[in-house]
Formats: structure tokens, sequence, C-alpha cells
């Protein structure tokens, strides 16, 4: 809280007096990079109105969060951080909800009536987590390694997606 304090440029107290703990500032930091990232997912599937759009608008997001978070040194630190402290985990799962949500709307009117809404918030549900994943572990692995990771796992949640809409 010190360092925070002292790169704001305000005294300690002042920093305790809107914030309790380090744990209240990560969530809030760590909160308002969600709603950034939640707006870039929302924004590629609001506007879905075919199978091929719902494809065209899943192509290169993980690309494009793994970048926009790399391109951060704070934001990697931050979502370390939060991962880190057991009381702050349940930000991103309730995050990979929300987006699972996202991901369900888009795609459910594009699945066959073989796949059961429950079978399919599950699938969105654990694309949308995974990413997360993965996206940790390539951060941490960083550089080119990093990126092909993200890329793997882009090509196998397509395929398994593709897979489950099939039926």
């Amino acid at each position: 809280m010190e360092g925070v304090a002292r790169g704001a440029g305000v005294p300690i107290g002042s920093l305790y007096q809107f914030f309790p703990d380090r744990n209240a500032l990560l969530a809030l930091l760590f909160s308002q990079f969600l709603h950034v990232t939640d707006a870039l997912v929302e924004d590629r599937f609001r506007a879905v109105d075919s199978a091929a759009g719902l494809q065209a608008a899943a192509e290169g997001l993980p690309e494009s969060l793994y970048e926009a978070i790399a391109g951060d040194p704070a934001l990697v630190e931050i979502w370390s951080a939060v991962q880190a402290i057991r009381a702050l985990r349940h930000l991103g799962v309730e995050d990979s909800r929300r987006m699972a949500s996202v991901l369900f709307e888009a795609a459910r009117p594009f699945a066959p009536d073989s796949v059961d809404d429950e079978r399919l918030s599950r699938v969105c549900f654990l694309v949308c987590d995974l990413l997360g994943a993965v996206t940790r572990t390539a951060l941490e692995q960083g550089g080119r390694e990093g990126e092909l990771l993200v890329q793997e796992y882009a090509e196998m949640a397509k395929s398994y997606v593709s897979q489950v809409l099939k039926g």
C-alpha cells in the first residue's frame, strides 16, 4: 500500500480512507480491468446473426485479449496478485460466468435441438474460464511461447465448440 500511495502522490492515510486493505484495492483495479475486457467480448458477440458470424466474432479473440494484457505490465501484476489471494479468486470465476452468458446467448440460436441448454452453458463456461487460465500461463511463459500457447488454445476451443454446435 505504501508503494501505491507513493506512486499516486498521496499520504498512505488517504489511501486507507478509500481502501481498508490491499485486497480492496486489488479488487477495484481488477474489476476495472474486467470491465474493459468484458466490453471487448460483448462488442464482438452483440451483433452475431449467423453461425459464420459467431465464428468470425470468436476469431482472434484469445489473441487480442492476450496482447492487450501482455502489453500492460501493471495489468499482469494485478491479475497475478488477484490469483494469488484466495479471497479474490472468485472475481475471475464470476467474470468467466458473465462472459459465458454472452457466448451462450450468441451461440444458442445456432445450436441444434440435440444440444440442451445446460450442456451449451457448461461448454461456454469452460471456454471462457479456460481462456483465463491459458492467458495466465501464457503471460508467465511470455514471448513467442506465450503467443503459441494462446494460439493453440484458440484452435482447440474453436474445434470443440464447432463439434458441440454440430450436435
